[in-house]
């Protein structure tokens, strides 16, 4: 048998080949180099699932094994790890309108988001908050598909019912309130596994809004049950977890509802709190303009102040204004609803679809206020049931999301008053159906949230 072997080599040979391979290395180095170039681009032309509307401090994204700052308008993508330092806070819009707070101290990653805009109802959603504190606003891929919805946390998993929601979490527990809709809390167990989609079906416990109690699972027990916000407190403390969980504005009883009266009188309490307005809201804010003031007298829906003169950017005319040709349905302590006309009587069927024309509404806590910014809003009366049904949704630096949502039936002559726990709606209808207006007031992780609106019939 005959082996090659270095001397049997033609040297020509050998010197065509090393040509032959430099030609070759010649012709792979670009397709090399193109490859090198897509997969360098992979992250940026990934789908971007979100933004950071509004960020401060420190906050920090971990992306495919590097840590980068993250930027206000910055982009979210799939797989990324949020991180808040001690002094950051970001707000992240989803593509579904879904919408997220993290508080200080808090790491959250988007495991899975995936919305499908032509049938939500195939959406899949999974989050992780590690640890710290973070609020949801279900967007319309939760909203379609909660069966394909979680959040998971170190102790246990949370479904949702189309919902806003608050949790705090940590290696030993979970403590979550609602302000809207409702939520599924289960621990982990062979029937409830990290890796599922959706609420678990075992082991679980519910909570709806208008509920004054949280859901705790962990730090004493490995079962999630419901329990009072003093009792929480008692509890995280006990453990040492209170300071963890200072960043939530829940942690503390909230300022009581205030009534609403037919009212001719104004306050006596003339105590100015803290403005704190400097910081711009949501730069994709749809607020609506409230100074309406050449627009308000010709309306026969208007708010008219008991007393003292009306600020430029105030949805209200004067009383000796708003009382030309109108009588009061109902008010509170600043404010009259004004209505021109009287109301003959609701119809018997028909949907009427109202748009929001004017808006103004501020939070107070503790000495401070801050206005809020209008993100969008809903009016619809169903005449064959009698009811209404309206959601705000509002946004301040101060208070982060607020979220507004009520139904009740509207009576015959055209007023309707809902009260629940935490929030109170107030309102009336025009006498030609073309007009709403309503007062609204609700208690929001500790801020004293009120308003007043303006509709038109779309």
């Amino acid at each position: 048998m005959y082996y090659y072997t270095p001397r049997n080599l033609n040297p020509h040979l050998f010197c065509g080949l090393d040509g032959y391979m430099k030609s070759i290395k010649f012709l792979i180095f670009p397709f090399y180099l193109l490859v090198t170039i897509l997969l360098g681009m992979q992250v940026a032309i990934a789908s971007e699932i979100a933004k950071a509307t509004y960020l401060v401090g420190d906050v920090k994204v971990e992306r495919q094994g590097t840590t980068i700052s993250l930027q206000e308008n910055g982009s979210i993508f799939e797989g990324d790890a949020l991180v808040t330092g001690a002094d950051g806070i970001v707000h992240i819009h989803f593509v579904d309108g879904a919408l997220i707070s993290a508080r200080p101290g808090t790491k959250l990653q988007v495991v899975r988001y995936f919305y499908d805009e032509a049938a939500p109802e195939n959406s899949e959603i999974k989050l992780e908050l590690i640890r710290g504190v973070a609020r949801s606003i279900s967007g319309k891929g939760a909203q379609h598909a909660k069966d394909k919805y979680r959040l998971n946390t170190p102790v246990a998993a949370i479904g949702v019912r189309g919902t806003d929601y608050e949790v705090f979490a940590s290696d030993t527990g979970l403590q979550a309130s609602v302000n809207s809709g409702g939520i599924v809390v289960a621990p982990y167990s062979s029937e409830c596994l990290q890796s599922s989609l959706g609420p678990c079906g075992e082991g679980f416990v519910e909570l709806f809004a208008g509920d004054s109690r949280v859901v705790v699972v962990g730090f004493d027990s490995n079962e999630a049950r419901l329990m009072s916000v003093i009792d929480a407190i008692k509890l995280l403390q006990q453990q040492g977890e209170l300071d963890k969980a200072s960043a939530s504005n829940d942690l503390g009883t909230a300022e009581p509802i205030k009534d609403l009266a037919e009212s001719d009188s104004k306050s006596d309490d003339t105590t100015e709190a803290t403005k704190i307005d400097d910081v711009e809201p949501l730069a994709e804010s749809a607020q609506i303009a409230s100074n309406l003031s050449s627009d308000l007298v010709s309306r026969q829906l208007v708010w008219g102040r008991w007393s003292g003169a009306v600020s430029a950017d105030e949805l209200a005319l004067d009383y000796s204004s708003a009382k030309i040709g109108r009588a009061s349905v109902l008010g509170n302590t600043e404010y009259g609803l004004f209505r021109a006309g009287k109301f003959q009587s609701m119809p018997n069927e028909g949907v009427i679809d109202f748009s929001l024309q004017g808006f103004q509404a501020e939070a107070s806590s503790n000495g401070a206020s801050s206005k809020l910014a209008n993100l969008g809003g809903e009016l619809k009366l169903d005449f064959g049931s009698g009811a209404y049904s309206t959601d705000l949704l509002m946004h301040s630096a101060l208070t982060d999301y607020v979220s507004l949502s009520e139904s009740g039936v509207v009576s015959s002559n055209g007023v309707f008053v809902t009260r629940t726990p935490n929030q109170w709606v107030a309102g009336a209808l025009s006498p030609d159906l073309s007009e709403a207006a309503y007062f609204f007031q609700l208690n929001s992780n500790g801020f004293l949230v009120e308003g007043t609106t303006l509709w038109n019939k779309q």
